[in-house]
């Protein structure tokens, strides 16, 4: 057997047989009218070098949508942030009662990690929550 396959089963991107991690298909925005309706009626939040668009769902998920344009950077690059939002995502522990859609845009390219997302995304829905509550009070 040869080492670089060895050595690609431990690695921390490979594909595993560990099925708690991958992001299904119920947890994305697929459809364009999904994204549509986000960017029409959602609550916005700027984490520099993220854009987030939120909105309630009649769901009890958190749905994500991403959006990372080639100003960023080339497709590996691209990919390369997509997986760690995901990942990010993935991994976010939700208090909120409610499910939202969210939609993040990327502004810039920064080399950062998973967990540094996190933190920003946390950041950004702390405050759309509190946005969206303050809106629906007043109203």
């Amino acid at each position: 057997m040869f080492a670089s396959q060895d050595s690609a089963a431990e690695h921390p991107l490979s594909p595993s047989s560990n099925q708690t991690s991958h992001f299904p298909k119920s947890k994305r925005l697929l459809r364009k009218r999904d994204f549509d309706r986000i960017y029409q009626t959602g609550t916005g939040v700027t984490c520099y070098p993220l854009r987030m668009i939120c909105q309630p769902n009649n769901k009890r998920v958190h749905r994500l949508g991403l959006a990372v344009p080639k100003r960023v950077g080339g497709a590996v690059t691209r990919n390369r942030i997509r997986r760690c939002l995901r990942e990010a995502f993935r991994h976010m522990h939700w208090e909120a009662s409610t499910g939202y859609d969210v939609m993040i845009i990327v502004q810039a390219n920064l080399k950062m990690t998973p967990d540094d997302y996190r933190c920003l995304i946390a950041k950004g829905m702390t405050s759309v929550h509190q946005r969206w509550n303050k809106k629906n009070k007043s109203s």
